[in-house]
């Protein structure tokens, strides 16, 4: 379960997809395609594959006798719990304390944050929910983890692709089902395809490698035909309404797909984009990126406001708003990184008292 730096890029990419789509107005060419949506897709994609085989690996183990099935499931949550509720809580016990600063209902749905089922609670209001709107995946997410890992462990072994194949059929139809209810998406249910897919994956490398590089060349043709897709909708928006996560979770299984096989080779170590270092800090960041995202802007535009500054006023042919947004990106990176430093990397260290174990008995740290 080795550590694949590459894998960081892409979470450095799928975040910074979600950035574009809630900074970048919708008229220009950059947020023309659905990248928040897309980018939210791969972390859904990126988080199976990587759950799924640290549960598997682990699995196994346990059966082979070292540390038993308990054992795994009480590592598996409490390193989940160190790795994301931090931050998470952190940010929202602040907004419910500065309430009155912020343009959410967090003072009187804060039951649905503290308990990550706050995309129900979009679902029925209807819309979203001002600058933590985003956290409705954080809330599939845990959703996800509160179920997969019994998925993954209590199934029999004969019986985990089909479990798997079964989760992605579950999820294709829950995503065609609920085209016609707004808000429909943000359900658990229309979001297990994502995973499922990145599960598929895990299977492929834990216990059938040998047929990886054709799993990698049959995830060729979804994958080109996801792009056209893409590329169609540049010119007919209204195509995205219709298994728009059907297809960039399939474009998402062959990049992650592409980057574990080539990085199998080392063809990847020394690559200009894949092993660019700037990626690999903002992907080791990406779950502060992610958090404060929608909150730095906020806090920004309305500091310039009290000011009396009008942001398209600051430079001639209206160049505020950019400068602005360089700003507030920059102001991101460093909340996020002050975050990581002094929150979330001394809690990290942490999950090494609660590592999993391998069929040796020695202490053995997974890839996530």
């Amino acid at each position: 379960m080795r550590y694949i730096p590459q894998l960081d890029s892409l979470r450095a990419i799928a975040v910074l997809l979600v950035m574009i789509s809630h900074w970048i107005p919708e008229k220009l060419l950059l947020n023309r395609l659905p990248n928040g949506r897309l980018g939210v897709d791969i972390f859904f994609v990126l988080s199976g594959f990587l759950i799924s085989w640290i549960l598997i690996v682990n699995k196994r183990k346990a059966n082979a006798g070292t540390g038993g099935m308990r054992s795994v499931f009480t590592s598996f949550y409490i390193r989940r719990s160190l790795r994301i509720f931090p931050v998470y809580y952190l940010v929202l016990i602040l907004l419910l304390i500065f309430h009155n600063a912020t343009n959410t209902s967090i003072a009187s749905s804060y039951p649905y944050y503290f308990t990550y089922t706050s995309n129900f609670y979009m679902f029925s209001l209807g819309g979203w929910d001002g600058i933590i709107s985003h956290f409705w995946s954080l809330a599939v997410e845990e959703q996800f983890y509160l179920v997969w890992p019994s998925v993954i462990l209590l199934i029999p072994e004969r019986f985990l692709l089909k479990g798997i194949l079964a989760t992605i059929i579950v999820g294709i139809i829950s995503e065609y089902s609920l085209l016609e209810f707004p808000y429909g998406l943000i359900l658990t249910h229309a979001c297990l395809h994502s995973f499922a897919f990145g599960a598929l994956l895990a299977w492929f490398v834990t216990t059938n490698e040998q047929k990886l590089d054709w799993f990698y060349r049959l995830l060729k043709v979804p994958a080109v035909i996801a792009i056209l897709y893409m590329i169609t909708g540049l010119f007919y928006g209204e195509i995205y309404l219709f298994m728009f996560r059907t297809f960039s979770s399939l474009l998402a299984l062959f990049i992650v797909t592409f980057i574990v096989v080539k990085s199998k080779t080392g063809k990847l170590d020394k690559h200009w984009f894949w092993s660019n270092g700037i990626l690999i800090f903002l992907g080791k960041i990406s779950y502060g990126l992610y958090i404060y995202h929608n909150l730095i802007p906020y806090f920004t535009y309305g500091f310039l406001e009290r000011q009396g500054i009008t942001v398209s006023d600051w430079l001639p042919f209206k160049m505020g708003y950019p400068v602005v947004t360089i700003v507030n990106f920059l102001l991101t990176i460093i909340v996020s990184y002050v975050s990581w430093k002094i929150v979330e990397q001394p809690l990290l260290r942490l999950k090494q008292k609660f590592s999993y174990v391998n069929a040796s008995g020695n202490a053995h740290t997974p890839a996530n």
